[in-house]
């Protein structure tokens, strides 16, 4: 399947999510919906390679390369830089963090409403005597110049996400990363809100990672971590195990989670097999109808034209709202205050036009 331009294309995606028949799910920033091919393939890591015990090391191996060489080739780092399997993005986040040295007044420069795990990772960092600065913005369009602002020549690392987890704004990494290069700042970004719901340049990052269970609807347990020679070049590893004894430069450091592995590399291939562009086409399309809806009927939509799968709206008594969709069979979430919209690929124009129709029954 090359594109999705008529309703059977559809349709045979959304068969494939049977909960979608069901709900009109709107939740993916929160977790994806699984596909039919999840469990087979969960169940092939014990069935036709742990079921040899050590002797399937090879095959589950195999696995894991082919999950590699297809988040590299989505990431567009192709063989650059080195990546790793970890077990969530506060994971990732946390081994960079604490395997990189500090010195005293070194700055961490993030923005004041990140994610809680983007901000926290860096206490230890914070304990050694690095300092973090906590930069505000007052409009999401101004999210990367805010932070652009806030960064000096005592900066060692930005810690950002490419697309926030509450207002949907997507930042410019590249325009990000040109003024990091220039104090020799290393950038760090949470992906997690963007890896499969739209395209992008990793190598833009010094270290990219997220989990796999929302826009790559995938298990939850598993991340990837991807580091850039020159963020390698600095990192000594934290943590230490059998894979990674001094004097290994390497933060692999024990096995990963190869059932999950499987999970990724065969749903991987099925999104290969429905086309990057198409999916991130059909997506900004949803995104639109979603956002040019709800302007119609009256409600301000918080996140800009810099977008990836969230859309967040300025309503009254959003939790009241989502209990409302919620009993009608819509799934949204709530985040600081304002109701949150995540469509993606099993989400039909049917489904937008029928949200919609309820907000507008139940809000307006």
């Amino acid at each position: 399947m090359n594109t999705l331009a008529t309703d059977a294309d559809l349709a045979a995606i959304r068969r494939a999510f049977p909960y979608s028949q069901t709900r009109v799910y709107l939740n993916t920033a929160a977790a994806g919906l699984s596909w039919k091919g999840q469990g087979d393939a969960a169940a092939a890591f014990y069935e036709q390679a742990k079921q040899a015990g050590i002797n399937g090391r090879d095959q589950w191996q195999r696995v894991a390369k082919a999950a590699e060489q297809r988040l590299r080739a989505m990431l567009g780092v192709g063989r650059a830089g080195d990546c790793y399997f970890t077990n969530s993005t506060t994971a990732s986040l946390n081994l960079v963090a604490d395997s990189l040295p500090w010195s005293r007044g070194d700055e961490i420069v993030l923005l004041a409403d990140e994610f809680p795990s983007v901000i926290s990772a860096w206490d230890r960092a914070r304990q050694q005597g690095a300092v973090v600065r906590h930069i505000v913005t007052d409009t999401e369009s101004q999210r990367t110049a805010a932070l652009c602002a806030g960064i000096t020549v005592n900066t060692r690392v930005v810690a950002v996400s490419h697309v926030h987890w509450s207002t949907g704004t997507a930042v410019d990494l590249h325009r990000i990363s040109a003024r990091c290069r220039e104090v020799d700042a290393l950038l760090v970004v949470d992906g997690i809100q963007a890896m499969g719901a739209i395209a992008f340049d990793a190598r833009c990052a010094d270290v990219y990672c997220g989990a796999v269970f929302k826009w790559l609807i995938s298990g939850f347990g598993l991340a990837v971590l991807w580091t850039s020679g020159r963020a390698s070049a600095r990192l000594r590893p934290a943590w230490r195990g059998y894979a990674n004894l001094a004097p290994s430069a390497s933060l692999g450091y024990a096995h990963v989670n190869y059932p999950a592995l499987y999970v990724l590399d065969a749903t991987l291939a099925w999104l290969e097999r429905v086309g990057w562009a198409p999916i991130h086409t059909y997506l900004q399309a949803r995104m639109s109808q979603l956002c040019g809806g709800m302007t119609a009927l009256g409600f301000s939509c918080i996140t800009p034209a810099s977008r990836a799968g969230i859309a967040s709206f300025a309503v009254d008594d959003a939790e009241s709202l989502k209990t409302r969709l919620g009993a009608l069979g819509i799934d949204v979430e709530v985040r600081d205050g304002r109701l949150r919209v995540s469509p993606w690929l099993y989400t039909s124009p049917t489904d937008i036009d029928t949200y919609l129709d309820a907000v507008q029954r139940t809000a307006c």
